[in-house]
């Protein structure tokens, strides 16, 4: 294609992910291009593309061992931090954005001498996409933008990602009058939905007709790993704790609004009352923060990082558990009072990982290495334990309980604990029921969100939105969205299946 030329944007996101395909080998075996330009590209008759020139290619350093380069490629593409003489794999990612935004706007985004042209990488911003051809897709622009990012941790987690990011908004764009996006098979089992660009701020997406894994909202409000949600009552809105050391509570399907608190330490563990008034959020500082867009009290009884809390039915009491510690039942407003303090010793261990009451909140379920004890809420008289002793959820009809242990994920009748079904999967991090106790949502290692039917296993939905592994998942109260945070910064909500 002669320089200057507009190219189609279903052509444009073809050439791009083969590049990216091609370029993702490589940097598997830690080689940096260095050189990605059109020259460098030869278009076959079906518009397949070959990359070229891997004559000055280099072996990625490890952060410990930035050595410096040469200087060596095209400018017109360079990135930042190859300018300075320190490639990473994230350089190759720079350079097919600007090709990209080349291809789409007819033009590149900087222009003057060579030196002009590497200041201007180092520190100006492109000019936006729309800005200069107004009828690339906002979506498309955002994606561009973000692989243009100056600094390469800030741009997508690898180039495979960018492309797509690109196709995602793509076929956003390309069905307006239905947002549901292609379903790709993985196996027979397994309906997947492509994994979704992540925005330099929060994107709104319009649904007219929400289908089954539609994106509602990406919120990109952490600067870490997000390792908790829950929901408002109400629905409206959410509240995410993360590593970043803060809690955010957002409306759900804009972002806005942005209340924040801060912890000294990472956020493991939030929670939100049922009457909708107050938000609790433990942390690896040792204390539970309760507030109500500010801060009302602080619980300092836990000598270890706070685990997991849970609030009553009622609104009235937390439940609250750390590492190697009793199980504390208090009440958080107006002032702190410490109701009951349980060793679960008795059981075998201190180490709580998990609790949950029962929606009648006459019951409370624990979870202790190798098992879960459900005990009377009153007597505290043993009733049962059973398998699982991570991420316990009672069904919000009660009839259910979730539980899982480092290999499996069980569903256990909650009147005498007998085994309903198992899920053999590996590494679980967060589970999570439809509110009408029919499906249960899981997240383990794979990056995914599963889908099932609670009772007999079959896969309804996989959701493979994110970039990183997914550590937590709530979903709505009225049943329509799951909200999903990954270690990749952000919170996905999209709709459920019903």
């Amino acid at each position: 294609h002669p320089h200057g030329s507009l190219l189609p944007l279903n052509l444009v996101v073809s050439y791009a992910k083969q590049i990216a395909d091609a370029l993702q080998h490589a940097h598997t075996h830690r080689l940096i291009h260095r050189d990605i330009k059109p020259e460098n590209m030869l278009v076959g008759q079906h518009n397949d593309i070959l990359l070229s020139d891997f004559g000055i290619a280099v072996m990625a350093h490890g952060t410990r061992s930035q050595q410096t380069q040469d200087i060596i490629g095209s400018v017109n593409y360079m990135a930042p931090e190859q300018i300075k003489a320190h490639p990473v794999l994230a350089s190759d990612q720079y350079a097919l954005g600007i090709i990209v935004y080349e291809w789409l706007c007819g033009s590149l985004p900087f222009k003057g001498t060579a030196t002009e042209i590497a200041i201007k990488h180092l520190s100006l911003p492109p000019p936006a996409l729309r800005s200069i051809n107004p009828t690339i897709p906002p979506l498309v622009e955002q994606a561009v933008l973000k692989a243009l990012e100056k600094e390469p941790s800030n741009r997508f987690t690898n180039i495979k990602a960018f492309a797509n990011a690109l196709e995602n908004a793509s076929l956003l764009h390309a069905v307006p009058t239905s947002p549901a996006l292609p379903v790709q098979q993985q196996s027979p089992l397994l309906p997947t939905f492509p994994a979704s660009y992540l925005p330099q701020r929060g994107t709104q997406l319009i649904i007219s007709q929400p289908t089954i894994g539609t994106v509602a909202f990406i919120y990109t409000g952490h600067s870490s790993t997000v390792n908790s949600l829950a929901w408002s009552p109400n629905n409206t809105r959410l509240v995410s704790g993360s590593s970043d050391k803060t809690v955010h509570a957002w409306d759900a399907t804009s972002g806005q609004n942005i209340n924040k608190l801060l912890h000294s330490a990472s956020v493991s563990t939030v929670a939100w009352s049922p009457d909708g008034k107050l938000r609790a959020s433990g942390s690896w500082d040792q204390t539970i923060q309760v507030w109500n867009g500010r801060k009302l009290s602080t619980y300092r009884m836990h000598s270890n990082v706070i685990r997991t809390i849970a609030w009553s039915p009622d609104s009235k009491y937390i439940a609250s558990a750390s590492a190697n510690d009793t199980i504390h039942i208090w009440t958080p407003h107006p002032w702190i009072s410490v109701k009951g303090i349980f060793d679960p010793d008795k059981h075998g261990s201190h180490d709580v990982w998990s609790v949950a009451w029962s929606p009648d909140g006459k019951r409370f379920a624990f979870g202790v290495p190798n098992h879960m004890v459900v005990e009377d809420r009153q007597s505290l008289k043993h009733i049962f334990r059973c398998h699982g002793y991570k991420h316990i959820a009672w069904s919000p009809d009660g009839t259910l309980l979730a539980s899982a242990d480092t290999n499996s994920l069980f569903i256990s009748d909650a009147a005498n604990g007998m085994a309903i079904f198992t899920y053999r999967i590996s590494k679980i991090h967060a589970v999570t029921w439809s509110p009408y106790s029919k499906l249960i949502a899981f997240a383990n290692d794979d990056g995914r969100v599963h889908v099932c039917h609670a009772t007999t296993g079959k896969v309804s939905f996989v959701y493979q939105g994110h970039t990183g592994i997914v550590k937590t998942v709530a979903w709505s109260p009225d049943g329509k969205y799951i909200a999903s945070g990954a270690e990749d910064n952000t919170v996905h909500v999209w709709v459920a299946p019903q």
